[in-house]
């Protein structure tokens, strides 16, 4: 699993982590957007960005299952961005997690494969 880290200005950095990779029995990605904010983003497959994998909405605080078009292979996020960044987001942390330093979290979009 990977992920992308959606900075202040709403624009989510280099995706950290191992890219997923898919095979030749199933083409499906499952992202996790994790902000309160509506998050679109390309798919580059096999280093390539094909058009029908472009501008992929994944809704606020919800997972979406997508079936890509490009190539089988490596699966990055690129092109990440949310309507606001984390600024808007700050204060919605868990109550439990405000000493840990982890209380702003909620600034993240996930990759994994769907097996």
């Amino acid at each position: 699993m990977a992920h992308s880290t959606i900075s202040a200005l709403g624009v989510g950095g280099t995706q950290d982590g191992t890219g997923v990779t898919t095979a030749a029995s199933t083409k499906q990605v499952i992202f996790a957007n994790e902000t309160n904010a509506d998050v679109k983003l390309d798919l580059k497959t096999d280093g390539t960005i094909t058009a029908g994998d472009t501008e992929i909405l994944v809704k606020a605080n919800s997972f979406r299952t997508y079936d890509h078009i490009g190539a089988h292979g490596v699966c990055i996020m690129e092109n990440v961005k949310s309507g606001h960044g984390t600024a808007a987001i700050a204060g919605q942390e868990a109550e439990n997690l405000k000493d840990t330093g982890l209380a702003n979290r909620k600034d993240r979009i996930y990759i994994m494969h769907r097996v």
